[in-house]
């Protein structure tokens, strides 16, 4: 449509006119949409297999925006699927358990791995409370001897191996 104004304010005029006459132009579009199911449906599939980027933001702002209600529409799906279909609820659940296995195996690997080089109050605890009753009170000074207990032997150890580490090379040199 030519208004004879320039691209700017062609573009308010019809955002002012659409907000003049937004529940007729609602209807229209509905109407329209109703009558063209199939060529706005290919219409739009056609735009999102073109804009895959832009589509992706799209979804991760209405993710973002509407979290709980995403959120809740879910778990009302998987209530329904549950009571609905037990055996496709169970092996969906193992698909997935199959599938992100191997993540959480790493997250886990990681995470006792940070535990041992940090040595966190809760590890150090654990490990003097091994092969004794758990119920036992300990002071923090005592988990403090203890880490430092821990890391005097890791030190040891680690100097240990780097001495028989340098004579196995100079055992290989003379070899030579």
């Amino acid at each position: 449509m030519k208004t004879g104004l320039d691209r700017s304010d062609e573009k308010a005029y019809r955002k002012a006119y659409y907000q003049a006459n937004k529940e007729k132009q609602k209807a229209y579009a509905l109407a329209y949409y109703q009558a063209n199911k199939d060529k706005c449906t290919a219409l739009n599939k056609a735009w999102r297999a073109l804009n895959p980027e832009r589509v992706k933001k799209i979804k991760a702002t209405y993710q973002q925006n509407n979290q709980a209600l995403s959120n809740q529409r879910h778990s009302k799906w998987r209530a329904n699927l549950r009571a609905t279909n037990p055996e496709k609820y169970k092996a969906m659940k193992k698909a997935d358990y199959i599938k992100y296995k191997d993540s959480y195996d790493a997250a886990n690997r990681k995470a006792c791995a940070n535990r041992v080089r940090d040595l966190p109050d809760l590890y150090v605890k654990y490990i003097i409370l091994w092969n004794s009753d758990s119920s036992i009170e300990i002071p923090q000074a005592l988990i403090e001897a203890k880490r430092l207990q821990i890391l005097i032997k890791r030190r040891l150890k680690d100097e240990q191996i780097r001495k028989e580490d340098s004579m196995g090379k100079n055992t290989q040199q003379i070899m030579d």
